[in-house]
């Protein structure tokens, strides 16, 4: 058989190595062929002895006398998923059946390298049948030696597994048609035949040169917390069939978005820092290579804003940044500076470089006071010997009063003007205030009869422009009508609330009883004098 047909046959995965052209023959180890499965293949080697395995004194050619002549190095991996503890066998037959054709092997293993296989676990020459026409040798068949020369039967033990061991074997082309003719152009085909429990296990994908892998993962670097970075990893020698898994020591490990991609992105909490190492795994059947990246992580920056939170009436807050960092960025304005000077009621933001290029961020919210006109309550007016209470708004932390009182209300009893200070709890302030007068009341003037005479009455009037009156004996008008002597009050309040006091003494007078003198009789046509007491202002008759 040709290769065409050998691809159709088994799985033949071929390893590139550095040195090693695609068209390379499997007669060397290095070249060998994964054997994928257990179905039966059939094999033609036409590639000679290629080159000698046996010349490393690590490798022990076993019962192979002549080493290698015509030869085929096959590898054959069994899956981890196999329970341990599983058998493989197998028969190795001349498939043409072509007098005196003969196949030896050898097997090596588990998991060895080309340049280390010391000597063969299993290794047995092929047999001829009495009449010629049928060559086997193989694995199991009842044996139970190891190793056989040409007194053997041609068959030894077969081989107990476990799940992932690996082996090489090398089948080998004894002797030519003729006895002695080692052409390779006249080998002729053999046939292999699987059995025990272990087959159905054959991992296809595997790789004999799994020591020759090389894993390369990077970069390893340092990068901000807060950031993302992409890690990249490549493997030379594989067969093409390579996975990737990527993991994190520790917390690095929830960092990785695609675990199993050749490139992959970490995302790195802004919280983080200090070393963090992520390994990148390339697996190709039970091949394992791993390279492990180094990410410094740097930890961001921690700004803090410093400044007035509140912005009294009328003046500006100066915030300010930490020193010693590389640049500063402001938002709203990108201004540039450590510190700023703001007016306005919102929130600022604060971007901070240091000197390895991380970026750490803060914000501080300003809210500028609108405080109201203050408001002070209290009479304005200073009657003579009256005190006015001054109340200024209530809610402030501190009172100052220019009379130098340090209280929400205070007493006066002089005019002047009266200021307050009033300051909240943020420390803005307001300033008012009130002027209070001291008034002179005007007097009320008196006018009428300071008496009456015996059942009668008299009425006492004061002068007009009064807001109210108030007269001893009852009134609220701005006369008073007296019949009872003794002291008529009036307290008058002036339009300034000012109250004014004026009082007159009433009396009563007794009725005068006039005395008539004269005759008491008189003659017809006569008249006759009668004279009053004197002393009467008027006098009428009746």
């Amino acid at each position: 058989m040709g290769k065409d047909n050998l691809k159709n046959l088994i799985c033949s995965l071929w390893f590139v190595l550095p040195a090693l052209a695609l068209h390379a023959q499997p007669n060397d180890c290095r070249r060998a062929i994964v054997i994928c499965d257990d179905r039966p293949f059939s094999f033609t080697p036409r590639f000679g002895a290629g080159l000698d395995d046996f010349l490393n004194p690590k490798n022990d050619q076993g019962c192979l006398e002549r080493r290698e002549n015509i030869s085929v190095w096959f590898y054959f991996e069994f899956r981890k998923d196999m329970p341990p503890g599983y058998g493989i066998s197998f028969t190795l037959s001349d498939s043409v059946r072509i007098r005196g054709q003969d196949y030896d092997f050898a097997i090596y293993g588990p998991n060895l390298t080309c340049d280390s296989l010391g000597s063969p676990v299993r290794c047995s020459f092929a047999q001829i049948s009495p009449n010629q026409n049928i060559i086997r040798t193989g694995l199991g068949g009842g044996a139970v030696d190891t190793t056989e020369d040409l007194t053997g039967d041609g068959f030894v033990d077969s081989l107990i597994v476990q799940p992932g061991q690996g082996f090489f074997m090398l089948i080998d082309f004894f002797v030519g048609i003729g006895g002695t003719n080692f052409d390779s152009t006249l080998a002729q085909s053999f046939r292999l035949n699987w059995g025990g429990r272990a087959a159905p296990f054959l991992n296809c994908i595997a790789n004999p040169n799994c020591d020759l892998v090389t894993v390369d993962a990077k970069p390893d670097t340092s990068i901000c917390a807060g950031t993302t970075l992409n890690l990249t990893v490549s493997a030379a020698n594989t067969n093409g069939n390579a996975s990737v898994r990527w993991s994190g020591v520790g917390e690095a490990d929830s960092f990785i978005e695609q675990r199993d991609s050749a490139i992959t992105r970490i995302t790195i909490p802004a919280n983080a820092a200090g070393l963090f190492s992520f390994i990148a795994t390339i697996g190709e059947g039970n091949c394992e290579h791993t390279d492990e990246i180094a990410v410094n992580v740097l930890p961001l920056p921690q700004p803090e804003i410093t400044g007035e939170r509140i912005i009294c009436p009328g003046d500006t807050a100066t915030l300010r940044a930490p020193p010693g960092f590389a640049a500063y960025r402001w938002s709203p304005g990108n201004e540039t500076a450590p510190s700023i000077l703001v007016t306005e009621t919102r929130e600022y933001g604060l971007t901070v470089t240091n000197h390895l290029g991380c970026q750490g961020t803060d914000t501080f919210t300003v809210q500028s006071k609108n405080l109201p006109s203050p408001t002070v309550l209290g009479d304005s007016i200073l009657c003579p010997g009256e005190s006015s209470q001054l109340t200024a708004d209530p809610g402030y932390a501190s009172y100052q009063w220019t009379n130098g009182d340090t209280v929400q209300t205070i007493t006066v009893q002089t005019g002047d003007f009266y200021g307050v200070t009033l300051t909240d709890s943020d420390g803005c302030f307001v300033t008012g205030g009130t002027t209070v007068r001291n008034v002179i009341p005007q007097k009320p003037t008196l006018k009428g009869q300071s008496y009456f005479c015996e059942g009668t009455s008299t009425t006492i009037r004061a002068n007009a422009g009064f807001q109210s009156y108030a007269w001893s004996n009852g009134s609220a008008l701005d006369s008073a009508v007296v019949n009872t002597p003794g002291l008529l009050r009036l307290t008058v309040s002036d339009l300034n609330s000012c109250e004014s006091v004026d009082s007159i003494l009433i009396t009563r007078r007794d009725n005068p009883v006039p005395v008539i003198s004269g005759d008491r009789t008189f003659c017809s046509g006569g008249s006759t004098l009668l004279i009053a007491t004197p002393g009467y202002k008027k006098l009428s008759m009746v």
